[in-house]
């Protein structure tokens, strides 16, 4: 899955959303780089990678993969149980990361 500005590079889903590894582009060749960004019913966050920790250590919380599962462990103490999918994201959750990233 791919828009202009970006590639779904990995899709996970989970009761209340999804998470993807996207790379985002400029001029269609040159890559800014990987982000993971969590997708919510009605907003996106952009996962902030803490400095000088683990690639998978962010801001916002910890992820955990493993082969195709894993977990989303959030600050506040809740955990986002994750499941790879090959599909694309439905339409409702693809117009909010849209929107979010243009």
């Amino acid at each position: 899955m791919s828009s202009p500005s970006y590639t779904v590079l990995k899709l996970f889903k989970s009761p209340r959303g999804h998470l993807a590894e996207i790379s985002r582009t400029r001029d269609r060749c040159e890559t800014r780089g990987n982000e993971w960004v969590w997708i919510a019913e009605r907003h996106v966050t952009t996962l902030q990678l803490r400095p000088g920790r683990g690639a998978l250590d962010f801001e916002e919380g910890q992820l955990h993969l493993k082969d195709d599962a894993g977990e989303l462990r959030w600050l506040n103490g809740e955990i986002e149980t994750l499941s790879r999918v090959a599909v694309e994201l439905p339409q409702p959750s693809l117009s909010v990361l849209d929107s979010h990233l243009s």
